[in-house]
């Protein structure tokens, strides 16, 4: 995920197909070589659920060295959902405001364990 030059956000949006508690697990991870400066966001519908930033390089240690200040950031939580609604994770430019070297992975797994 990128965000835009212009500080647009990179979306992935989960639509909930049925009502009850779900487990949402998110991983983020700069994962450019330049290393990543970006905010990153866990929304449900529009309130915010975590953010945090993105400094450094946390992918693949087989690829390039883990480095930076916070190469990764993960939210975890178990949530009331109801059909309809949205979880959203997002990635923004962060605080330089630029994208240039941003690459950030996202890893989410939503699992409805109740009802």
């Amino acid at each position: 995920m990128e965000a835009s030059n212009s500080g647009q956000y990179s979306l992935i949006r989960f639509t909930v197909p049925a009502s009850g508690k779900y487990s949402v697990e998110a991983r983020f991870a700069g994962i450019h070589f330049g290393l990543s400066t970006t905010d990153v966001h866990v929304l449900h519908n529009a309130e915010s659920l975590f953010d945090a930033d993105i400094d450094g390089y946390g992918g693949d240690p087989a690829f390039h060295q883990i480095q930076g200040a916070h190469p990764t950031a993960t939210f975890s939580g178990v949530i009331r959902l109801i059909a309809g609604e949205t979880m959203t994770f997002a990635v923004g430019y962060g605080r330089n405001k630029t994208h240039y070297s941003d690459t950030t992975g996202l890893s989410a797994k939503i699992t409805l364990v109740g009802p």
